[in-house]
């Protein structure tokens, strides 16, 4: 797939900004992390080609349209755009569900859904949006299809029934 491809497929989680370099992740077989200095154009990537890659393509293309956050800090880029959609809420969910359906495909422990599901569920209960309920209902129904014997799958499903409730309460 190449970066256009992964570009419009919304392979790109998020991209940062910064003074001196971009950063970004981009979710293919693997998540992938990228940087491109911006002084000298160079490309690093964790993929096995180590950077002039899709992946930096792919971030090349959310750059010129315009889907980065701006930082001051090239430390942790990836804390400085999760700090940016924590002020939007909905971007955030959006995130969290994108990685879920990720994870849901990778993680083979399901310690990382189970957090991006917990993630969700809280990000849901700000929002208060009840047309996410299904999309939510259908990853923990994957999840509990992929880990049927965890305790922690019991808990996903008591904490996602307790949610429902609540919605369901506040719309009447």
């Amino acid at each position: 797939m190449g970066g256009e491809a992964l570009y419009f497929s919304g392979g790109v989680t998020w991209v940062v900004k910064t003074p001196s370099a971009v950063y970004g992740e981009v979710l293919g077989d693997y998540s992938y992390r990228v940087k491109i200095d911006l002084s000298t154009g160079s490309s690093f990537c964790t993929c096995p080609k180590g950077g002039s890659c899709e992946h930096v393509d792919a971030v090349k293309i959310a750059l010129e349209r315009g889907f980065y956050f701006e930082c001051n800090t090239d430390v942790f880029p990836e804390a400085c755009a999760l700090s940016m959609m924590e002020e939007v809420p909905a971007l955030a969910l959006e995130y969290s569900i994108k990685m879920l359906r990720y994870e849901l495909q990778t993680d083979e422990s399901g310690s990382k859904a189970a957090y991006f599901f917990m993630l969700s569920l809280n990000l849901e209960r700000k929002l208060r949006d009840p047309r996410k309920l299904p999309v939510l209902q259908e990853l923990l129904d994957e999840y509990a299809r992929l880990f049927p014997d965890y305790p922690l799958t019991e808990r996903l499903k008591s904490e996602f029934r307790l949610l429902k409730s609540e919605l369901i309460t506040a719309r009447e």
